[in-house]
């Protein structure tokens, strides 16, 4: 890991000490967008409240991203692009069982247990794409790829259950931050999110060579971002992020 994040990190400062400031190569701004997140995880998910669910679904959790953008082109066509920016992760479950109580007397009889569970993980990203633009007029479309790191800020999980049996039914709602365990061997979230991100958009240019653009990229983790000392449990990212911006040339 370590290895990892110091070539990602030399990758960025040799690009970037060798960006020189003109008007028509570099350019400042922000982006602003949203993420669309998941995980692809264990059968259950690395915290999941529910034991022995039969029926599991993972679904988008909706976050917000925010943060600075510089690109630099140093052809007609190719370029590069540092971007930093806080981004909202995480993921929504879908769970299901139920079953047939048969001891003790007092409590038999069905049962079922239904509920969600909604993470909530913040981070600061640091990502170095690779972008190719094409055509030579105001709207020119490209695609770009490269590696993104996050490290992990704060987070938060909220459950929603409802059990259901012969004596009644009862709902658990809670919100408890993440690291939701303390000392091993219960799961936490590692510091670091390293992910391979690719996508596409198009730039908007305007009279006075600022830059609008609208992009879609998709993020793989290529690292779990679950410590445990159970193997069985992990997650990594799996993330969709759309965005919109302004780049400003600088003199």
């Amino acid at each position: 890991m370590k290895k990892t994040l110091f070539s990602i990190a030399t990758l960025g400062l040799v690009t970037f000490s060798a960006i020189r400031a003109d008007a028509q190569d570099l350019y400042l701004g922000a982006r602003i967008g949203a993420n669309l997140a998941n995980q692809k995880t264990d059968q259950i998910g690395a915290f999941a409240p529910s034991y022995g669910a039969q029926d599991i679904t993972n679904g988008m959790h909706a976050g917000f991203l925010a943060g600075l953008q510089m690109d630099y082109y140093f052809s007609d066509t190719w370029g590069i692009s540092g971007e930093l920016f806080f981004d909202q992760k995480g993921s929504h479950v879908n769970f299901h069982s139920e079953g047939t109580i048969v001891s003790p007397p007092q409590d038999a009889g069905p049962f079922s247990e239904t509920g969600t569970s909604d993470q909530t993980l913040n981070y600061l990203e640091f990502s170095v794409l690779l972008k190719a633009r094409f055509g030579s007029g105001d709207i020119q479309p490209y695609v770009f790829a490269g590696p993104s790191v996050g490290l992990f800020l704060s987070g938060k999980q909220h459950d929603n259950i409802t059990n259901v049996q012969a004596e009644g039914s009862w709902t658990i709602d809670t919100t408890q931050s993440i690291p939701i365990s303390g000392p091993l061997p219960g799961p936490a979230l590692k510091k670091f999110d390293v992910s391979i991100v690719g996508g596409a958009g198009v730039d908007f240019k305007l009279g006075t060579n600022q830059i609008l653009f609208l992009d879609a990229a998709y993020t793989y983790g290529i690292t779990t971002i679950v410590q445990s000392s159970d193997a069985m449990i992990w997650a990594r990212s799996l993330d969709i992020r759309l965005a919109a911006g302004i780049l400003f040339p600088l003199d």
